[in-house]
């Protein structure tokens, strides 16, 4: 069974069209335990918690925090607008899109939300952010939190602004030869092209001779 945090749940839900309100804050009269059923009557779930703004839900696969205005109390049971092939759907799909948010070449934001750089490079100890005028700032694995909307790091742009530093010139290089390298291999793919054809063009006209 996969676990969702709260922000990872409010996130793969905030399309739901939310049932009428129907709690204060703190839902009343909501246990662990109590029976959660769609708009047909067919299961969804059961609560295992219930907090100030959300209800946490367990389906036959996912833990699910959400929003209580999403729910409507009705004969000991609580009426959900999803049912639970769409609510495990929409936790998966989120779910997926978090786990690809930590790739190369992917954008990061910083905790206030400010996108200010792309993920450079991953390894076990560190993943290294590209940022603008070719710097780059290094953080710890788990300083970068997976995401749907786009990879968040635990910290303030500015902050790693300020301690970021200029791309090695041997990398730098390096990037740059590898271009040139690929360049010249396809110029020579091309003169050869062209010296076949001309070749070939030769001996057609030899031929008519």
């Amino acid at each position: 069974m996969k676990f969702l945090s709260t922000a990872l749940a409010a996130t793969a839900l905030v399309a739901m069209t939310p049932m009428a309100p129907a709690f204060a804050a703190q839902p009343a009269g909501v246990t662990a335990g109590m029976e959660v059923v769609d708009t047909n009557g067919n299961a969804v779930g059961t609560v295992v918690s219930a907090g100030n703004d959300l209800i946490t839900i367990r389906t036959d696969r996912h833990d699910v925090p959400v929003p209580v205005a999403s729910f409507t109390p009705h004969e000991g049971k609580l009426l959900f607008a999803m049912s639970a092939a769409d609510l495990n759907a929409a936790v998966d799909a989120n779910l997926a899109a978090a786990e690809a948010s930590v790739t190369l070449g992917k954008p990061v934001k910083d905790v206030a939300g400010v996108e200010f750089g792309t993920i450079d490079e991953i390894t076990d100890e560190y993943i290294q952010l590209a940022l603008a005028d070719d710097k780059i700032v290094r953080i710890p694995v788990d300083g970068l939190q997976k995401d749907a909307g786009g990879a968040i790091a635990l910290y303030n742009a500015a902050d790693l602004i300020a301690d970021a530093s200029d791309r090695p010139v041997e990398a730098m290089a390096e990037a740059e030869g590898e271009a040139a390298v690929e360049a010249g291999a396809e110029a020579a793919v091309e003169a050869a092209a062209e010296v076949d054809a001309h070749a070939g063009h030769d001996m057609g006209a030899e031929g008519a001779n």
